[in-house]
């Protein structure tokens, strides 16, 4: 029960189903429902249709060409990504070659057209590689020419995710993660001789074995694993006649807390130097109108973040620096590197080179003339948390650091009490939690000290615990999925967080500290966290460090029900007055 990535959502380690180990990105501003297809058309000049083979996964693009303004205008509609919709910029079609990229994700197309102008042939670059991509213009979207479609909701830990497995006429098969916008994943299929159906999906390390139930309907009963966890799942095939894939609607989502112009602060693009030649970070500057008497940076929690910390439609990082630029405290929050204006690669990096990163926006705001005599200080939330005492311990500059849901134990810790708190949560028994913490124990071992290169080992220890319990067959299949699982997230920042101890930093820290948690955190339990902080901080003879619980409150301080990661796109409150005024007014009497 591991965070699956680089689609990982900002909380630390957390449960997550699908890891969409493709080439696009996992969100965007602009969303267009399926349904309104012919809308988007109308001004469009040119429709061009193509379809990237990521090997595991496969994304049907189309391209939306408008050549009557000054310059050519257009967009991406990647169907497979919940019908996502991306800008295009730099776009070139002359000379018989078409050229775009795409700024929200740093990639770029470029071909060439054949002699009559309808096909273009030739590559997508992103992330340092490439991958041949051909594109069609056409008329209208090509339908996919369905046999079968199965599809059925997985109870997860997290939220029920509804998914399907669709069969073409030409016997390719795709699995579609319908609730979570993530589809193409291509899968194998496999019937035994006694009747067991299996269907395997690379791209995630899911298998789900079925058979057919004895009800005259057409339905497979079995389970869904992927990684070390494992769902009950019934596939029910489904009549032909409806799409596939259901329209996504657009659903109008409140979020009466974000900032609205006209604003009664000055807010500032900017870009700074990182801690290396390769690292240009870029963010916003929010200062007070009046003149700030404060300023803070604002640290990100895991995963690529873009300065907002969105998720699930909440800014919570645009809410606290819009409070805080209304009280007189300057903000600067900025995209982690390699995420939306920043530079750098996200995807090699550990906890210790975000640390360096946020140093690097310290030392800017230092460089501001209008912040030259106002104490500096870092926020840090989550992951964000575990950083920011990093970068205090050895920076005379901060002046102060607050704590958000912040880690006080390692990252193996960490997940260790998460894991049991999320599944508790959604009512699994005691038996399973037991098992799973078994299994987690031995994948988090392997990762932390010898990653995939010792397969013997994994086989050893899980037969070791489990020989006695398992017959062959289950123990082999849990031994499958748990080495694929080391193999996938055996990353250096996983194995960094594993083991890097916060204590040895909050040891150091001399400056003021405000640490606030959530009461109903299931991510980063308080009562594990908050006394570990306080007792490090006391540990270095830090007396200025003031610990604050909020019993309602979830990971994102969010009032809330249970807790769970399934309320945080519903709730409409991204961020709670009552931390969010505790902050201010403790910022607001720090001596300058």
């Amino acid at each position: 029960m591991l965070t699956s990535f680089p689609n990982r959502i900002p909380l630390l380690a957390v449960v997550a189903l699908i890891g969409c180990a493709g080439w696009m990105p996992v969100r965007s501003q602009d969303q267009l429902p399926a349904d309104n297809q012919s809308a988007a058309n109308k001004n469009a000049t040119e429709l061009w249709y193509g379809v990237l083979d990521a090997q595991v996964r496969m994304f049907r693009f189309v391209v939306e060409l408008d050549e009557s303004g000054e310059t050519p205008s257009g967009t991406l509609r990647s169907l497979d990504e919940g019908n996502r919709v991306f800008s295009l910029s730099e776009i070139v079609k002359a000379d018989g070659k078409l050229r775009f990229t795409l700024p929200a994700t740093k990639a770029v197309y470029e071909g060439v057209l054949d002699d009559d102008g309808g096909m273009v042939r030739g590559k997508w670059f992103q992330g340092g590689g490439d991958i041949t991509l051909d594109f069609d213009e056409v008329a209208q979207v090509p339908a996919r020419k369905i046999k079968e479609v199965w599809k059925g909701t997985i109870n997860a830990v997290i939220q029920k995710i509804e998914v399907e497995f669709i069969v073409l006429e030409d016997g390719e098969m795709f699995f579609d993660s319908v609730s979570q916008k993530a589809g193409g994943f291509t899968v194998t299929r496999e019937e035994k001789e006694d009747g067991e159906i299996v269907f395997r999906v690379p791209a995630v390390a899911g298998v789900f074995t079925g058979r057919y139930s004895d009800d005259e309907l057409p339905v497979l009963n079995g389970k869904w694993r992927q990684g070390i966890t494992e769902f009950a799942l019934s596939l029910a095939q489904k009549e032909l006649g409806a799409p596939a894939t259901a329209a996504i609607q657009t659903v109008e989502i409140r979020r009466p807390q974000m900032p609205t112009k006209p604003y009664s602060y000055r807010v500032e693009k900017v870009q700074f130097k990182g801690p290396h030649e390769d690292v240009t970070l870029a963010g916003t500057l929010t200062i007070p109108s009046k003149g700030a008497r404060a300023a803070v940076v604002m640290v990100s929690g895991s995963g690529p973040q873009d300065r907002d910390e969105t998720i699930f439609g909440h800014k919570p990082f645009w809410v606290i620096a819009d409070h805080f630029a209304r009280n007189g405290i300057a903000t600067l929050r900025y995209d982690d590197r390699g995420v939306g204006e920043s530079t750098g690669d996200f995807s090699t990096a550990t906890s210790l080179d975000f640390a360096e990163d946020s140093e690097a926006a310290l030392n800017y705001l230092s460089t501001r003339d209008e912040l030259q005599n106002v104490v500096l200080g870092l926020c840090g939330h989550s992951e964000g948390g575990l950083l920011a005492p990093l970068v205090a311990a050895r920076n005379n500059r901060v002046g102060f650091i607050v704590l958000l849901a912040a880690p006080g134990v390692n990252g193996e810790k960490i997940i260790l009490s998460q894991s049991p708190l999320l599944m508790r949560a959604q009512g699994v028994d005691e038996a399973t939690l037991q098992k799973q913490a078994k299994v987690q124990e031995v994948v988090l071992g392997m990762i932390r000290d010898s990653g995939p290169d010792d397969p013997e080992l994994l086989d050893r220890r899980f037969r070791e615990i489990f020989g006695d319990e398992l017959p062959e067959s289950e123990l082999a299949a849990l031994i499958e999925t748990a080495r694929a699982n080391v193999e996938q997230k055996s990353t250096a920042w996983l194995r960094t967080f594993l083991t890097l101890e916060p204590a040895e930093a909050l040891v150091n820290v001399e400056c003021p500290v405000l640490a606030l948690n959530g009461g109903k955190d299931l991510q980063v339990e308080a009562r594990l966290n908050l006394p570990k902080i306080k007792a490090a901080l006391k540990e270095g003879g830090n007396e200025n460090v003031e610990t604050v619980l909020y019993p309602g409150l979830n990971h994102l301080f969010q009032q809330c029900d249970s807790g769970s990661v399934a309320e945080y796109g519903i709730i409409e409150e991204t961020f709670n007055i009552v931390p969010l005024q505790k902050m201010t007014e403790w910022i607001l009497k720090l001596p300058e």
